[in-house]
């Protein structure tokens, strides 16, 4: 989860997007703050509402995004259909306003 990909780099999750100093994207199916756990489907489904309040919030206050993850869609698996990935998310917020830097590796 998110709290091991930050082990040891001093950044802790807020409790909320008023006490942020930047959003993280690493995932699709969790928002997470230190306060709370949504578990969404945009994986699967490609659903970006859950997304907009905490984004439009977050960007009303200037705060960049930082995507771990560039993909916008993971191939299918044998057996199974593509995933939507947090590049697809990435393009929500920066459609909505905000600033957002890549690291990784784009499909």
């Amino acid at each position: 989860g998110v709290t091991d990909y930050l082990e040891g780099t001093g950044v802790k999750l807020a409790s909320d997007v008023k006490e942020a100093d930047f959003v993280l994207n690493s995932g699709t199916n969790t928002i997470r703050t230190s306060s709370r756990t949504e578990h969404v489907d945009c994986e699967s489904t490609g659903d970006l509402e859950p997304y907009r309040d905490l984004f439009q919030h977050a960007i009303a206050r200037g705060l960049p995004m930082l995507c771990a993850n560039p993909d916008f869609r993971s191939p299918a698996k044998p057996g199974a259909k593509e995933t939507f990935q947090p590049g697809h998310v990435a393009r929500l917020y920066e459609e909505l306003g905000g600033v957002v830097t890549y690291y990784g590796k784009p499909c």
